[in-house]
């Protein structure tokens, strides 16, 4: 069966294993996983224990992470620190990398990495937005 629309089907797409090695080697994170093969179900591992599957929206956010890695590899993980202190956030750093723990750590540097976070021009109110698009 060939779909009619493949780039629907790509955009659409969950992560498989292959996305989640890509963002496992990105310089900004440690993080490990199992991968359930009766179920197809990732679970986050936090040294030896399995602490929940990764979240729906995580394995969307790991498909545009690695369709766009080339641009996220230009981000430090200075400038990385000071959106988590600007914003209180309490991801945890070592070694200079993200540690993730649980699926909402994998949600939080996401929203990071994502730009999610901002301060407003005219109130300088820190803010968080559901979505983000490049100024022109």
């Amino acid at each position: 069966m060939v779909s009619i629309f493949p780039s629907f089907v790509e955009f659409f797409r969950d992560a498989a294993e292959c996305d989640l090695k890509i963002l496992k080697e990105f310089k900004l994170i440690e993080f490990n996983y199992v991968l359930d093969e009766h179920t197809n179900d990732f679970s986050i591992i936090c040294g030896t224990r399995n602490v929940g599957l990764l979240g729906k929206l995580n394995l969307k956010n790991i498909v545009v992470f690695v369709d766009n890695v080339e641009k996220f590899k230009k981000i430090s993980i200075k400038k990385f620190e000071q959106v988590l202190k600007d914003f209180k956030l309490d991801l945890k750093i070592s070694s200079n990398k993200v540690q993730i723990t649980q699926n909402k750590d994998l949600t939080s540097f996401f929203k990071v990495l994502f730009s999610r976070f901002h301060i407003d021009l005219l109130t300088d109110e820190r803010m968080e937005n559901a979505g983000a698009r490049k100024h022109r």
